[in-house]
């Protein structure tokens, strides 16, 4: 192996090259993480003046808001939704009589009506009936809309619906299936004085 003697002048230029490129190696592994951090700083604050923006624009619109509300808490009672009852026993009661009669008007069949154990939730109680049903769909259909559409407020919370024709087609089947139906309709009880 045999050594290559540059001239003194091609040697300082590599020397001076590599004395470059080691100085700016730091500078560049310095300056460029720098630099997101710069370009993720101006995002972060676009961000936050969007933001800013958008709350201010939220703000601007609470007085709109609260007369809303004051519109509404003047015009309508607030418990016309509540079930007043003196007892959660009397509230089940009344919404089994209720769902009875409206099963009666809509040629709904009852099979059961149970009263499930009230829940406290904040200032009210959540008065729960499980019924059990036999139906066509049009008349369950109507039921179950005159039941949510009832003031004091009535929701349903479970439902399950079976045919019972099932299997094989048949020539003298009925139009219009036999519905097996289980619907747990619920109700709120205010309990404190407001």
């Amino acid at each position: 192996m045999s050594l290559i003697f540059l001239p003194p002048r091609a040697s300082q230029l590599i020397a001076v090259t590599l004395l470059i490129f080691i100085l700016s190696l730091p500078l560049w592994l310095f300056l460029v993480p720098l630099f997101g951090l710069y370009s993720d700083m101006v995002d972060s604050r676009a961000n936050l003046e969007f933001q800013l923006e958008r709350n201010k624009r939220l703000v601007s619109k609470l007085p709109y808001w609260k007369e809303q509300v004051n519109q509404v808490r003047s015009g309508a009672d607030p418990d016309k939704a509540l079930w007043k009852a003196e007892t959660a026993s009397l509230a089940a009661a009344a919404i089994q009589t209720l769902v009875l009669q409206s099963a009666a008007v809509y040629q709904v069949q009852v099979n059961m009506a149970q009263t499930l154990p009230s829940m406290m939730d904040q200032e009210y109680e959540k008065i729960s009936v499980v019924v059990d049903l036999q139906s066509s769909l049009g008349s369950i259909q109507q039921l179950l809309y005159a039941i949510e559409s009832h003031m004091p407020a009535l929701y349903i919370q479970n439902l399950t619906i079976r045919s019972q024709n099932t299997g094989g087609t048949q020539i003298d089947a009925p139009i219009e299936p036999t519905l097996d139906i289980r619907v747990e309709i619920t109700g709120y009880r205010l309990t404190l004085k407001r």
